[in-house]
C-alpha cells in the first residue's frame, strides 16, 4: 500500500477571509519560500535575505496579500495596511486563531476567552526558580585576612 498524494492529505488550500472595510478579502496561504523567511524573521528578528532576494519588501507585501495588493495599498492608509499585514504574517507563523485575535486588536499574550484563565487576565507563565547548593569546601576569598 502506498502513500496518499500530498493534495489528498488537505494541507493545500488554506486560506483566511478578513473583512475589510465592507468587503470580505480572502488570502491564500504563501509560498515555503516566504512562510520559512518569515518564520526565520520571527525567531531571529530578521528577514533572510537569501530567501527573498533583491526587492524584499515590495516582494514580501505581493506574496502575502495576492491578488489584493494594488487595491489595498491604495484603499487604505498605512496603519491600516500594516494591521492587514500583521495579521496575515500572525497567520502563516502562529495559525488561525491567533491571527484573529491580533485581527481583533486582543493582546495575543493573553489567554482567548474560554480558556483555562479567566477572561482577559494575562496568561500565566510557568516561573521557575533555581536554588544551588554547594558541597564541599567553602569557596577561597583570595588572601583576605580576619580581623
Amino acid at each position: 500500500m502506498g502513500l496518499p498524494d500530498l493534495d489528498q492529505l488537505g494541507l493545500t488550500g488554506e486560506y483566511l477571509e478578513l473583512p475589510i472595510k465592507g468587503t470580505r478579502y480572502r488570502f491564500k496561504m504563501v509560498n515555503a519560500r516566504l512562510g520559512r523567511a518569515l518564520v526565520k524573521a520571527a525567531s531571529t528578528g530578521r528577514m533572510d535575505s537569501e530567501l527573498l532576494g533583491d526587492d524584499q519588501t515590495a516582494a514580501e507585501y505581493k506574496q502575502l496579500l495576492g491578488e489584493h495588493y494594488t487595491t489595498l495599498l491604495d484603499m487604505l492608509d498605512d496603519r491600516e495596511f500594516m494591521h492587514v499585514c500583521t495579521v496575515l504574517v500572525t497567520w502563516v507563523i502562529a495559525g488561525k486563531d491567533l491571527a484573529e485575535r491580533v485581527w481583533t486588536g486582543a493582546d495575543p499574550r493573553r489567554a482567548p476567552a474560554g480558556g483555562n484563565s479567566s477572561a482577559g487576565a494575562p496568561a500565566r507563565t510557568a516561573s521557575t526558580s533555581t536554588t544551588s547548593t554547594r558541597t564541599g569546601r567553602p569557596r577561597s576569598r583570595g588572601n583576605r585576612r580576619r580581623r
